[in-house]
């Protein structure tokens, strides 16, 4: 009996927590910019409150001297939440298409906040810099 009535409280108590609410698709992010190798760019991007946005796809890829872009290492890309921090994290330099965001194929996640990403060319590139953010932003119903 007491095992049970343990059992039955348990349930009911967990019943009651709550996690931080269900997620609803809100819309979806497509951002696009270049650098040169004489200019880091930057752009932020904001997830506003009530809001989660979750990187899905990154794109890195440089230009040389013909037409298009090579997907190769010359781009850099790193995030910093603003104003919180003034240190950048890195998040990938210019390989393939990154079928997720992180360079260990890590889920990035960026809660309500501005954010500002940074695209640098480097180990002697003498082209364009290019990348592309996809994310998808959700709601948090509570």
């Amino acid at each position: 009996m007491k095992k049970l009535l343990s059992i039955l409280i348990t349930f009911l108590f967990s019943a009651q927590l709550s996690a931080q609410g269900d997620l609803q698709f809100d819309s979806v992010l497509v951002e696009q910019f270049q650098c040169n190798t004489s200019s880091i760019n930057t752009i932020d991007i904001t997830v506003p409150a009530n809001k989660v946005l979750k990187i899905t796809n990154i794109s890195l890829g440089s230009q040389g001297g013909g037409s298009g872009y090579q997907y190769h290492q010359y781009a850099q890309l790193y995030y910093r939440k603003n104003p919180t921090t003034t240190a950048y994290t890195f998040i990938c330099a210019g390989a393939d298409v990154h079928s997720t965001a992180g360079t260990n194929g890590e889920v990035i996640w960026l809660n309500e906040g501005v954010y500002t990403f940074k695209l640098a060319s480097y180990n002697g590139n003498t082209g364009n810099c290019s990348a592309i953010i996809n994310g998808i932003f959700f709601n948090i119903i509570p």
